[in-house]
């Protein structure tokens, strides 16, 4: 089985040959490149990346939790949530300041 890349390459240089003078231009990109995503996409191809990402047969340990780490610094916490939270720490600044 060859890369996409490979059958891309071939697809180029064969329009090439048959088009002598021209360049490739964002016109024949997409044809060129339907043509040899079709030779390349398997069935073995399509299998492959579907154990590789754990989804058959279903591997729920294919991902550790480093792996979502940076996924972390998006995190941003729900309005009801900060709602709460100042609620919280309201209750609790009310009760020290009663203490005094």
């Amino acid at each position: 089985m060859k890369p996409l890349s490979t059958y891309y390459e071939h697809e180029t240089r064969t329009w090439l040959r048959s088009n002598p003078g021209k360049v490739v231009t964002l016109f024949q990109i997409s044809t060129l490149f339907g043509i040899a995503f079709i030779n390349a996409a398997t069935m073995k191809t399509a299998i492959n990346a579907f154990q590789k990402t754990g989804i058959w047969p279903l591997n729920l340990q294919v991902f550790t939790e480093a792996d979502y780490l940076p996924s972390d610094t998006t995190n941003i916490p729900r309005e009801t949530e900060r709602v709460e939270k100042s609620k919280i720490l309201y209750s609790k600044l009310r009760q020290l300041w009663n203490k005094l």
